[in-house]
């Protein structure tokens, strides 16, 4: 009923499209957005949009326990402690984790410093307000998970992400790169698995992004999709066939290249 009703408000007049990004595919929400735009003689365009690797826990406890134990894992944590004193936190409370963010903030500038993917976000302070204010209003839900690797008492590591019904969800992590040959974003990743195993959480979502790490770290995969709602019957017609094409494009290069190979 919500979000008939959110769809509802946003068929006001003066819109011509409608787009509603990154619903997950398995959700009703499409489904219902769909049966209330053809009620008010609107045509939608379902498409897909990105994979959504998981780590999924419940019912697969001993699938997640194997990637937790993954060798390289465990040896990046050895190594990481053969050098000092290694400890890993993971804080739920603002007041506990409002104090690291500034230090979490440089360590993402300074890892995206290289150019390659463009500047951090934090190199922007109305973000890092955000951020703050964000975790203000999350921690007291119980929402947010502040993850953090300490070397000998200095913090190497961190993960900004959330733990919401039942989930551990990977969302903005960072490290201090004059420490990147230790590989302190690994070690850290291995335990906030081991708190999604130990907190009984069903899973551990890496959302939106198939970033080829994050197969070596999953047993699943979901995809998101998008619902475009269209006033217009002719710019809905191009739209779909533009779509089709694509689609037909992708198959046929796909083959191509399947062809290829098998020579």
């Amino acid at each position: 009923a919500v979000i008939a009703a959110m769809v509802r408000r946003l068929l006001r007049p003066g819109w011509d499209v409608v787009e509603l990004n990154n619903i997950p595919e398995a959700s009703r929400t499409p489904r219902i957005v769909r049966a209330v735009c053809a009620e008010a003689g609107y045509r939608t365009l379902t498409t897909k949009q990105f994979v959504c690797p998981t780590l999924l826990i419940a019912g697969r406890e001993e699938e997640a326990r194997t990637v937790f134990n993954k060798p390289s894992l465990r040896r990046r944590e050895n190594g990481l402690r053969r050098g000092g004193r290694v400890a890993c936190r993971h804080l739920k409370a603002g007041d506990e984790i409002l104090p690291y963010l500034d230090s979490f903030f440089d360590q993402h500038v300074a890892r995206w410093k290289d150019g390659r993917r463009g500047p951090s976000l934090f190199t922007d302070n109305r973000n890092r307000a955000f951020y703050r204010e964000l975790t203000g209003a999350l921690s007291k839900r119980g929402w947010l998970l502040f993850s953090l690797v300490e070397l000998d008492g200095r913090a190497i590591a961190f993960h900004y992400g959330f733990d919401y019904d039942g989930a551990v969800m990977w969302y903005k992590p960072s490290f201090d790169v004059s420490h990147a040959s230790k590989s302190p974003g690994l070690v850290l990743l291995r335990n906030i698995i081991g708190y999604a195993l130990d907190n009984g959480r069903r899973e551990f979502d890496f959302t939106v992004g198939d970033e080829a790490f994050k197969a070596r770290f999953t047993n699943a995969s979901r995809r998101t999709v998008s619902v475009r709602v269209y006033k217009s019957p002719v710019r809905y017609l191009l739209d779909a066939a533009r779509d089709r094409a694509t689609r037909v494009m992708k198959t046929l290069s796909r083959g191509h290249f399947a062809l290829r190979t098998s020579r």
